[in-house]
């Protein structure tokens, strides 16, 4: 199963674009990025491997926009929020 994200230029919370609702993720009000699609995979007989293959999604994307969380005072907390929704199956 494939759940689509999108991130919006200048949005404070990551949103789904299918139908079924999810928790909406809270950013730093200077959370600003190009307009981008996220895919996540959810593999439930292998958790542990999607787990991984979020993270690293995550951090390519990063470096794909040229986006330094840190520098925007966005630190790893708030990457952990993202993939703590994945594992619960939030997202």
């Amino acid at each position: 199963m494939k759940n689509l994200l999108v991130v919006e230029e200048k949005a404070t919370r990551f949103k789904e674009i299918q139908s079924e609702k999810i928790d909406t993720l809270n950013c730093q009000d200077d959370f600003s990025l190009k307009r981008i699609i996220l895919q996540l995979v959810k593999d439930y007989k292998s958790i542990d491997q999607s787990f991984y293959l979020v993270k690293t999604q995550l951090f390519s994307l990063y470096r794909g926009i040229r986006f330094h969380p840190e520098s925007k005072n966005i630190y790893v907390h708030e990457t952990i929020k993202v993939i703590s929704l994945f594992k619960r199956g939030k997202i």
